[in-house]
């Protein structure tokens, strides 16, 4: 789910409406120490790469580590397992300069199913997922080249047809 500010940002049709947190709600099993612990790693080597890349230079990616990395970015970790109420899930909240936070909210089972949410839109992107999914099967480029056009010239499709103020997904 794609829910609270930047959901309804994606609503609007008011250029002025601005929002401050992205947030994301996934749907897994968190029984395990181990599962959430492949979580958090996951999330972090994400960060690591996306940086690295952005930062492409030798003597800035020995600056960075998944480590240092994850104590700049990574502002809240919660997990909350209570069986006397059925409550399993887990926080992450990664941070930026801005202000403008990415929840990455992991959700086993919640008594209240809108204990993020209250009063707020819900974007399901499963169906998105699985359409790019698809897509993405029978287009296969052939060569590092296509594929770096054919994701430049989707991304140029959906700027055309949706306008500037838009919120890509990438996968």
């Amino acid at each position: 789910f794609f829910i609270l500010g930047a959901a309804s940002y994606v609503l609007t049709n008011d250029k002025s409406f601005s929002y401050s947190d992205i947030d994301f709600i996934f749907r897994c099993d968190l029984s395990s120490e181990l599962t959430w612990t492949q979580i958090k790693t996951t999330v972090c080597e994400c960060l690591y790469r996306h940086i690295s890349s952005t930062n492409a230079s030798s003597s800035s990616q020995l600056l960075f580590s998944p480590i240092i990395i994850q104590a700049a970015y990574v502002e809240k970790v919660v997990r909350v397992i209570n069986p006397s109420n059925n409550d399993s899930w887990a926080l992450m909240s990664l941070c930026n300069v801005n202000g403008q936070n990415i929840e990455l909210k992991f959700v086993d089972r919640m008594k209240r199913q809108f204990q993020f949410s209250v009063d707020s839109f819900q974007i399901l992107l499963d169906p998105l997922l699985d359409h790019y999914e698809e897509l993405i099967k029978y287009q296969q480029p052939t060569n590092k080249k296509q594929a770096q056009y054919y994701q430049y010239h989707h991304h140029r499709h959906y700027k055309q047809q949706y306008g500037k103020h838009q919120l890509v997904v990438k996968i």
